[in-house]
This record gives structure tokens, C-alpha cells and sequence, in this order.
């Protein structure tokens, strides 16, 4: 009889660390589980509300007439020499045909000044005709190219 509450106790003893093995197992199981929830769904709102922002109009429209020198030039760009996209934006603007001002606001008070006062934050600044285009994307750039009269066009200028 005691060989037998022996080898039960034994028994008992071996089942109860498994349980305790088993509990602490589920517990680091749950814990994972639940630190690789909130990262998806951090990782899930900051993409949704990064594409909610750039899925808004990529301009913004408005009377932009007194940062063009005269009635005839309608597109001005706000950039600096070392910016890439700008110096795409230039090309672009060549390649097409298109007459446009160019400012660079490292080397002109004057240009840092509307720049600033148009809420720059980037280079380049567009303004093609009632449109303010923040950096450089052909599609949009095109689109405010196509709602100008064709009378718009002048030469080049650089400040």
C-alpha cells in the first residue's frame, strides 16, 4: 500500500508541474498573442490615417494672381538648386513647353517671403494658374496645366 501512495503521490507531483508547466506556457502564449495585436493594429491605423491624409486633393485652390508677375505668366515655382524634385519639375516644365517662373527661395529674400506666406513646407511650391501644388507630381502638374487658358503661356523667367 505505500509502494502504491508512492507512486501516486509521484504521479500527482509530475501532473501538477505539467499543469503549472502547461499554465505558464498559455500565459507567455497570451501575452505574445496579445503584444502582436497591438502592434497590428498600431501598424493598421498608422497606414490608415497616412493614406486618409495623402488620399485628400493633392492642391488646394485659391486666388493666387498677386504671386504672378504679370497676367500672362500663370505657373511659378518655389524650389531651391539641390532639391531633385525640383530640378524635375524644371525638366518637366522645359520638356512640355511651358513658360513658367522660377524662384528659388535660398537666393532671394523676396522668393523665401511669398514662399513663406503661401504656407510652404516644401519644395517644390507649384502655383499653376488658381491651384497651390505642394512638391512635384506629374499627374496633378498636368491636370492644373489643362485647366489654364491656352493665352497663358510667357517666358521663363528666374529670380
Amino acid at each position: 500500500m505505500e509502494l502504491f501512495a508512492k507512486i501516486c503521490n509521484n504521479i500527482n507531483l509530475q501532473m501538477s508541474s505539467r499543469l503549472l508547466f502547461m499554465r505558464q506556457s498559455n500565459r507567455n502564449v497570451l501575452i505574445y498573442t496579445c503584444f502582436v495585436l497591438v502592434i497590428v493594429i498600431s501598424v493598421y491605423f498608422l497606414v490608415h490615417f497616412s493614406l486618409r491624409k495623402n488620399s485628400s486633393t493633392p492642391f488646394k485652390e485659391g486666388d493666387f494672381s498677386s504671386y504672378f508677375p504679370n497676367s500672362e505668366i500663370r505657373v511659378v515655382l518655389y524650389g531651391t538648386s539641390w532639391c531633385q524634385a525640383c530640378v524635375i519639375a524644371r525638366n518637366y516644365f522645359r520638356n512640355k513647353h511651358i513658360d513658367f517662373v522660377d524662384y528659388d527661395i535660398e537666393n532671394s529674400d523676396a522668393a523665401k517671403k511669398q514662399y513663406l506666406k503661401l504656407g510652404g513646407k516644401a519644395v517644390p511650391l507649384l502655383l499653376i494658374g488658381n491651384r497651390r501644388i505642394e512638391g512635384f507630381n506629374a499627374k496633378v502638374t498636368s491636370a492644373a496645366l489643362a485647366q489654364l487658358p491656352q493665352n497663358a503661356k510667357s517666358k521663363v523667367f528666374k529670380e
